[in-house]
Order: structure tokens, then sequence, then C-alpha cells
């Protein structure tokens, strides 16, 4: 991404946010994507705009200055799933087989459901990592659990 903004000339923060990811003829909404406003304040926080030169610019061998930097990575090693019952005091129970490691993946899959469902986070009770009650689960390694179980894949209550 440097390497493309400085034969443009342009800013490697510009770049990136002219380049962002977005709902395509916004029809794909995004149930959150933070990527945009985490750049602008990153670079409002660091200045950026005061520190950041050109390749090469300035005298001297040592340079001194901030930079920028994102990405993802792919885990699409498997799949898992979750499954849902619903009882007779209103209450979601949501069997997924994720593990949290750290990582969030107990909170994640019950906001996920409260969403999908349009119900207050209340109403969901997340049972996790027992096999004899909750779907596969490929296991949790490089923070995939929300790669992996989060996505919908049938459609849902709103169609989608």
């Amino acid at each position: 991404m440097d390497h493309i903004a400085y034969e443009l000339k342009m800013d490697p923060v510009e770049f990136r946010l002219k380049s962002l990811t977005r709902r395509f003829q916004d029809q794909l909404p995004y149930t959150s994507n933070g990527l945009e406003e985490c750049i602008r304040r990153g670079a409002e926080e660091f200045a950026r705009g005061k520190r950041w030169h050109a390749p090469g610019a300035g005298p001297g061998p040592v340079k001194r200055g901030a930079g920028v930097a994102m990405g993802s990575f792919g885990s699409g090693l498997g799949r898992s799933s979750a499954a849902i019952d619903l009882d007779s005091r209103g209450i979601y129970h949501v069997h997924a087989g994720v593990m949290d490691i750290g990582t969030g993946a107990k909170t994640t899959m019950a906001l996920i459901a409260a969403e999908e469902l349009g119900v207050p986070l209340s109403q969901i009770d997340l049972i996790c990592g027992d096999t004899a009650r909750c779907p596969y689960s490929v296991g949790e390694s490089g923070s995939r659990a929300t790669n992996l179980t989060g996505p919908r894949r049938h459609p849902g209550p709103r169609g989608t």
C-alpha cells in the first residue's frame, strides 16, 4: 500500500481511506465497520500530518516519523456452526462449540445472536464448548472464532 501511495504521490493514510472496503452499491450492509474511524483517529492521535514525510525526505541517513499499517488474514480452515433453542420464558439458548481463549468469542457469539434475533442481550443464554449439546467447531486458534462461527450461511429471519 505504501509503495502504491508513493507512486501515486499520495499520503499513505489518504490512500488507505480512499481504498477502504465499503458496501457494494449500498446493498451489503456491515453490522460494524470501524476501520475508517480507526484510521482517522489514529492519524489524528499521532499527529500524522506533522510527522509524515515522503520516503527519502530530509538530510542524513536516519529518518524519524510515524507510519500506518493495517491487515487481516483469512482463517478458512473449516466451518463451525451454532444452534438456537427458544424456551417458554423467551430466553434464547445459543449452543456454539466455540471456546473463548481471550478473544471475546463468547461475547461476540451472544452479540451476533441478539442482533440477528432482534432481542436484547439479556435474552441470550450462551452455551459453549459442550460437545454433547453444541454443534461442531473447528477449534480456536489465530482468533478465527468469529470468522468461522459468526457469519450467517442460511436465510435468517430477515430473509438475507
